[in-house]
This record gives structure tokens, sequence and C-alpha cells, in this order.
């Protein structure tokens, strides 16, 4: 597969576009300082922000992201309304989030998200094309 990887800086004293530049090449050369953080975009357009000195850290063991927290809050409160049959698709909802719950990582929830403002974001697809992506690449 071929992916679309780069880098972005602010260089805020720059005269030209060329002076940016030599800046910016001068920022990664120098021994003490790395480009660690970078836009990687993937052959179907969806772009993951990868910091390699996060993913050089050994992972924490049993950590809970804030995004996996809030689902488990919502599976909590949705399962309030579990057997009230004026609520529609509740059942489906929860067995959606149940899954995700049992089975994805933070990484996983993380790209689904980013899949899914990809989505969104297609400005050559008509809203109702947008929409189908939207439940296509939803949570299963």
């Amino acid at each position: 597969m071929t992916y679309r990887v780069s880098w972005d800086i602010d260089i805020d004293d720059a005269a030209s576009p060329l002076d940016a530049a030599r800046k910016a090449y001068a920022i990664i050369c120098r021994p003490d300082k790395s480009a660690n953080i970078y836009n990687v975009e993937a052959p179907d357009g969806v772009v993951t922000v990868v910091d390699l000195e996060e993913a050089a850290r050994p992972a924490v063991v049993n950590r809970q992201p804030p995004l996996y927290r809030t689902l488990e809050a919502a599976e909590r409160f949705i399962a309030g309304f579990e057997d009230d049959a004026l609520q529609e698709g509740v059942e489906q909802l929860l067995a959606d989030l149940r899954a995700v719950l049992q089975g994805c990582s933070d990484r996983q929830i993380v790209d689904e998200a980013n899949a899914l403002a990809a989505a969104d974001a297609a400005p050559d697809q008509p809203p109702a094309t947008r929409a189908a992506n939207r439940v296509r690449i939803g949570l299963k």
C-alpha cells in the first residue's frame, strides 16, 4: 500500500517560502531536535496522526482512555432503557456499544472516528452518500 506521510511545522519568522523550507530543514537536521509527529494518509483517504515518541513508550497496563470511559458510561445509561418498549433501537445500540467495549482497543476507536470524519468530509459526495458511508464505516 502507498501512504502519504507529511510533517507540519509553523515557521513564523520566514521571509519567503524558500526561507521557511530552509528553516524547517534546519530544525529537522539538528541533533537535539526531531520531527516525531506525522500525518499519515492511507490509500482510502483516512488520515492518522502518528507520534513516534508515544509509539515507542511502553503501553500502560489496564489504561482506560477517556473515550473508552465515555462509551462505558453511555452503555450504562442506555441500558436503563433496555426494557422500555417505547425506546426503539435500544437493543441494537447496546449490542453495538458492548461489542466495541469488548473487542476494540483505543487505537481502533480512534481509527473508526477518523474514518467517520473522512466520510463526512468527502466534498465530492452528496449528503445521502456521506450518511450511507457513516453507516457502513460505523460501529459493528
